[in-house]
């Protein structure tokens, strides 16, 4: 399967800081990344964050390296990362965000909440909620 014309936005602070407030835990983006890139190949995949999360994870290294990767994207200072994956996903097609938001304060929220899929970490596996199948399915990627 080759997901070439899929876009794949995610909610780093929802992945980042899923076990813990305070400290982000970098280990989860690897591993976020490291399924989607194994169940979508050929998708573009981005992470996006608010600028401050820098400051907040336990490998600013990793971060640092990711960020000039473009796997991660940061958003301008002050500003949160859920108005430009709202923005993104209403101006570009074929697009899903994974996120544990509702985004009950967009006004864009019924335009995009079809495409947004949740999930879970459970001991050290991520778990996407039965949604991704269901958005993969209307924007016609097929899995394997």
């Amino acid at each position: 399967m080759n997901c070439t014309n899929l876009t794949i936005l995610i909610d780093l602070s929802n992945v980042v800081f899923f076990q813990n407030s305070k400290q982000g835990e970098m280990k989860y983006y690897v591993q976020m990344k490291n399924i989607l890139e194994e169940k979508l190949p050929g998708a573009a995949i981005f992470f996006i964050a608010d600028a401050s999360t820098r400051y907040r994870v336990n490998d600013k290294e990793s971060f640092e390296k990711a960020c000039k990767a473009k796997s991660i994207i940061q958003t301008p200072a002050g500003e949160g990362a859920d108005y430009y994956i709202i923005e993104y996903a209403r101006e570009n097609g074929n697009c899903i965000i994974i996120s544990r938001d509702l985004f009950k304060d967009s006004p864009h929220r019924k335009s995009i909440i079809d495409i947004v899929v949740p999930f879970s970490i459970i001991g050290n596996r991520i778990i996407f909620s039965q949604k991704l199948t269901k958005c993969l399915e209307s924007l016609q990627v097929i899995l394997n």
